[in-house]
């Protein structure tokens, strides 16, 4: 016995909304599309019957073995919009506001940027799928009245655009202008004036199209997205698909497929090889992304009851883009030691610390020099005593690269053998005798104890 029969035959075993009762009519869906119920046709082209019910401990395991996967390089989901409708197609407007289609409930929906739910258009038949064409005007197909309709772009008020369709469910412009919609056992393109002709004909059943930045239409079907050629040619894309639904390319070329019936939406290569880019979701339907960059997918509630759109929201390295710089490193230890020592005495007991004698870098690192010295005169790291280096060439003891220097006025002068660097009281420096006794700043890296 098929889910089907079996479901038909013992209602109380059936889950959730994928062949819900609502107001004593059984409905089934396609992709959450109910097929028969108040002011709709109860005849339907089983041929595109997409039944997946089950019975509630099978739905239950199969939901929970979804959230429970890992979650590691995945997207997360977050709440965009709630207490919607079995909402279903998603398409920004030019303008910013972002439309979805709620077929239940005859309407079309306008969603603020913060994901606010207001009336668009409303007394449709059975709306699915929606597209704003280049040159402004915003298209609706109906699929309960078989008609793709134009919205006024500021009311939402309704006006044929083109009758006698076959239950059209998607529609959307080609880069070359043409407009296409996906009927039944196939794919029409509409003119600019609504007339039909065939583009692609004798297709299995066809759930969403988007075409590429490369001009490649995509087509999405029961177990596979197909490629369809300018001409409308089909040849395999991506096979072995779990009830794919929705497909749409990001900015950064990435293309992504909701899969329905395992709750998650996959990332294609140019390719076609799927990967997972986020789990765990609710019955995910149709996907699009923002001009923001903010990727929104329509959740049918199928399996929990969930009406809502969500954002999935990735990691900069899942994404693609360039990660946060690191934190910056902790800044070292700095320990004045007041005993007086000879240069060489003063670095011999810094590296016995497990640091050398303080380096500079930079004016902030000579100003936390001057605080950790409290006033005295001190060795810092730097000299030039070193037989192989150059006179007047000081480095560093560390070898901390760089150019910075604060020398006082007239130093270094080299005078009388004068090869290492003595920090002032104020912050300057000047070259002394490094045999001389000093107190001295030890520069202990952080971390070290």
């Amino acid at each position: 016995m098929s889910d089907f029969s079996r479901c038909l035959s013992d209602l109380s075993r059936c889950s959730g909304r994928a062949g819900a009762v609502r107001g004593g009519i059984w409905r089934t869906h396609l992709y959450g599309v109910p097929y028969a119920g108040p002011g709709r046709p109860a005849l339907f082209p089983f041929h595109i019957m997409r039944v997946r019910i089950h019975h509630l401990a099978f739905a239950s395991s199969l939901l929970a073995a979804a959230l429970a996967a890992p979650a590691h390089a995945q997207a997360q989901r977050a709440d965009f919009a709630t207490g919607l409708y079995e909402p279903l197609g998603i398409t920004q407007l030019a303008d910013g506001r972002i439309l979805v289609t709620e077929p239940d409930s005859n309407r079309v929906s306008v969603l603020s940027s913060s994901g606010v739910r207001s009336d668009f258009a409303t007394g449709l038949v059975y709306p699915t799928g929606l597209t704003q064409l280049a040159d402004g005007r915003i298209l609706v197909t109906e699929w309960g009245a078989g008609r793709v309709s134009e919205l006024n772009t500021t009311t939402g008020t309704r006006s044929d655009f083109a009758t006698g369709l076959v239950y059209p469910t998607v529609i959307t412009q080609l880069a070359d202008g043409r407009i296409l919609v996906v009927e039944h056992d196939r794919v029409s393109v509409l003119s600019s004036t609504g007339a039909r002709s065939d583009f692609a004909t004798e297709l299995p059943p066809t759930h969403d199209l988007t075409q590429l930045a490369d001009g490649r239409i995509l087509a999405v079907e029961d177990d596979r997205v197909s490629v369809l050629s300018s001409t409308g040619a089909r040849s395999d894309f991506a096979t072995e698909l779990d009830s794919p639904t929705g497909v749409t390319q990001l900015a950064d070329g990435r293309i992504l497929v909701t899969e329905h019936d395992s709750h998650r939406v996959s990332v294609l290569s140019n390719s076609g090889v799927r990967s997972d880019f986020a789990i765990g979701l609710d019955t995910p339907m149709c996907i699009t992304q923002l001009a923001d960059g903010r990727i929104l997918v329509s959740e049918g509630g199928a399996l929990r009851g969930i009406d809502r759109v969500s954002v999935l929201e990735e990691s900069p390295t899942q994404a693609g883009l360039p990660t946060a710089p690191p934190p910056a490193a902790a800044p070292p230890r700095y320990e004045l030691v007041r005993t007086p020592r000879s240069f060489a005495e003063a670095e011999a007991d810094a590296v016995a610390r497990g640091g050398h004698l303080a380096s500079i870098a930079d004016a902030d690192d000579n100003e936390a020099v001057v605080a950790a010295a409290y006033g005295w005169y001190v060795w810092i790291g730097l000299t030039d005593q070193d037989d192989s280096s150059t006179e007047g060439s000081f480095v560093w003891t560390d070898g901390t690269p760089g150019a910075y220097t604060n020398w006082a006025a007239g130093e270094p002068n080299d005078y009388n053998n004068e090869d290492c660097a003595l920090m002032t009281s104020e912050g300057s420096w000047v070259d002394i005798a490094c045999d001389g006794a000093q107190a001295y700043i030890v520069e202990i890296p952080a971390g070290t104890h």
